[in-house]
């Protein structure tokens, strides 16, 4: 059996990128205290977001992201959170929502099948 070599490397790609952005996502909450490390944090994620082709690999990017951030924003054992409810903690989940919106709107739409105009039978 031969594969094609796309059949692999997309799904390791999609892979690659959700854990990217599982990275940057927590180097971004790690960081988010500071004015200009929440700076650099959106910088580096919007723009690693756009650079990410469009479709299933950018929304991979930002799940990655998402995810991280949501882990983070669960309550801790001792009754604290690491995002805080100021205004770094509601930018960074600012943040957070432009990266989700940013992958599904770019998912490109499906191609409609060959013989079907889109209306009913």
């Amino acid at each position: 059996m031969i594969l094609r070599r796309s059949s692999l490397s997309r799904p390791a790609v999609a892979l690659g990128l959700l854990l990217l952005g599982a990275a940057v996502g927590l180097a971004a909450v790690w960081t988010h205290g500071r004015w200009w490390a929440l700076a650099l944090g959106a910088a580096a994620s919007l723009t690693t977001a756009l650079a990410v082709p469009a479709g299933l690999l950018r929304l991979a990017y930002a799940a990655g992201w998402a995810a991280m951030a949501a882990y983070f924003l669960l309550a801790r054992p001792e009754g604290d959170f690491v995002i805080g409810s100021d205004p770094p903690g509601y930018t960074f989940l600012g943040l957070g929502l432009v990266l989700l919106v940013v992958g599904i709107a770019t998912i490109p739409p499906r191609t409609p099948l060959p013989g079907n105009r889109g209306g009913t039978a």
